[in-house]
């Protein structure tokens, strides 16, 4: 229940002189920021939020109340707001305003504290949501920033090499799949007496076979040549790869070392890619970590309980990996006398691990992507996750050791019970030729560079709004640094012909690029 106002609304600006008190309040706090969304806590009757439309044109307003009786009050509408009380939660409300792309352009926080310390438990609820959705939106803005050009390259790459398919069919029973965090070192043997079939994050594949275990699909999704070194266990050809056209893979395995299982992330070049290779996708989502790509694919292929190992979201002591893991063959190849391994091992997961839980150490990184919650109420029924790691996420956590508990389902019995029959793969033919499969993409690469090109000329044309965020990512894929000016100022509204120039000519050198690269 929301509190009643614990004063008259007028009471928390000047009595004589509101819009002048405001007004300098919210010149002194944006300064010479040219924020294109402004959130506002605790504005009461809005005086502070009609400052900032006057000294930011073109800015969305979004206000927070800590107390509905405000909304009956306002002097001065804002372009979005939340109270308590409403049919939506305060995070879902505040990811709205930050996913269509009006935030590109920056964002500026202003709270009005001659209100906010007459409501300090809402204050500090409204300001641990904010601060979360905040960090959750930098997150990815920095992601799809730096990894465009990356994602659209390495798709592109798939369509005209990838040489073999596969599909996969349901199976019967539960499935556990194997994150790389430190704990899947002493889950593992309960998955080996429950008979599962096994599914790998590609970081996890090394320490399952050291182990002795052969998973039967490995997943990636990671757009960096760093991936190669978790793959170098799959150039066996042992088992099938799924991964989207976005992720980074090494040519012995996309020119035929390996079957494929296309996934599609819902990124429009990896829809090209798919299109233009003749693949079979399989929907999966998109997540800030590969394992909620993972757990989205093993939920649709089994009928069963999905069981989650290693899935820790923090270091334990010394290890923030399952060992052997390949990148500790970088950041630990070179000790010395002075800096032995164990010294270098301490430095990084004090660096990375800031703060500490008994045996573990927690990252706010970590914190952030277990807050992310995307399983529906049945799904979440259907997994469970083996770990002593103290971070929660959305999963129902239990101990590794011991027998693995069963969950109640129509179709599915206790794992030691169940017909572990696991997913089967078929592998299947593309049905075009590598030749044919390059002028399909260079055709798609053709028309998404006109749209973009279109997209550009109408948004400089005055109130045509911001960019969204699927294509902002496809034009900083196209177009590089070049295009960020644009974006940002789209965002705030005002478009200089400086930034349409640079967008439009980045757009057109690295169609030409990608266009080469096809007809190679």
């Amino acid at each position: 229940m929301p509190r009643q106002a614990m004063s008259a609304p007028a009471a928390f600006y000047s009595r004589y002189a509101p819009d002048k008190e405001a007004e300098r309040f919210a010149r002194a706090m944006l300064a010479d920021k040219k924020p294109s969304l402004i959130f506002i806590l605790g504005s009461g009757r809005n005086y502070l939020g009609k400052a900032c439309r006057q000294l930011s044109p073109g800015a969305r307003i979004v206000v927070v109340q800590p107390d509905g009786s405000f909304e009956a009050e306002l002097i001065d509408m804002p372009d979005a707001s939340w109270c308590p009380g409403g049919d939506e939660s305060l995070a879902d409300f505040l990811t709205s305003c930050l996913d269509d792309g009006k935030a590109a352009g920056g964002i500026a926080l202003l709270e009005w504290q001659p209100l906010l310390s007459a409501y300090p438990r809402e204050a500090e609820y409204m300001r641990s949501a904010l601060s979360m959705a905040l960090e959750h939106y930098s997150s990815a803005a920095a992601t799809r920033s730096y990894w465009a050009r990356r994602w659209l390259r390495n798709s592109v790459r798939f369509a005209l090499k990838a040489r073999r398919f596969a599909r996969i069919r349901q199976g019967a029973g539960s499935l556990a799949l194997a994150c790389a965090g430190p704990s899947l070192e002493y889950a593992l043997d309960t998955c080996q007496k429950a008979g599962l079939p096994i599914w790998a994050l590609a970081s996890a594949q090394e320490a399952l076979e050291w182990r002795g275990f052969k998973p039967s699909l490995v997943l990636s999704s990671d757009p960096g040549h760093w991936a190669a070194f978790h793959l170098r266990a799959a150039l066996a050809g042992a088992c099938p790869l799924a991964l989207p056209p976005s992720a980074a893979l090494p040519a012995a395995l996309l020119e035929g070392g390996a079957s494929i299982v296309a996934l599609d992330t819902g990124m429009a070049f990896e829809a090209m890619a798919l299109n233009a290779a003749g693949a079979e996708p399989l929907s999966a989502r998109s997540s800030g970590t590969a394992a909620g790509t993972a757990l989205s694919l093993a939920l649709a292929a089994c009928d069963g309980t999905v069981y989650m190992l290693g899935q820790d979201l923090a270091a334990r002591s010394l290890s923030a990996h399952a060992r052997p893991y390949a990148l500790d063959r970088i950041d630990f190849s070179t000790p010395a006398r002075l800096a032995p391994e164990s010294q270098q091992r301490s430095a990084l997961i004090f660096e990375r691990y800031g703060s500490r839980q008994g045996a573990w150490r927690l990252s706010r990184a970590f914190n952030a992507y277990a807050k992310d919650a995307f399983l529906s109420q049945a799904d979440r029924k259907r997994c469970l996750r083996l770990s002593d790691s103290p971070v929660d996420n959305e999963l129902t956590k239990v101990a590794p050791g011991g027998a693995l508990p069963g969950i109640s389902l129509p179709n599915a019995q206790a794992p030691q019970a169940a017909t572990q029959s696991g997913p089967r793969f078929e592998e299947y033919a593309p049905p075009f030729g590598l030749r044919e499969r390059a002028d399909r993409m260079a055709a798609s690469l053709e028309r998404e560079g006109a749209r973009l090109a279109s997209l550009v000329q109408l948004s400089s044309l005055s109130g045509a709004g911001p960019l969204s965020t699927a294509d902002a990512s496809s034009l900083l894929a196209f177009a590089g640094k070049a295009a960020a000016p644009f974006i940002a100022e789209a965002a705030r509204g005002r478009v200089e012909s400086g930034s349409v120039h640079s967008a439009s000519l980045g757009l057109k050198q690295g169609l030409a690029a990608l266009l080469e690269f096809c007809n190679a």
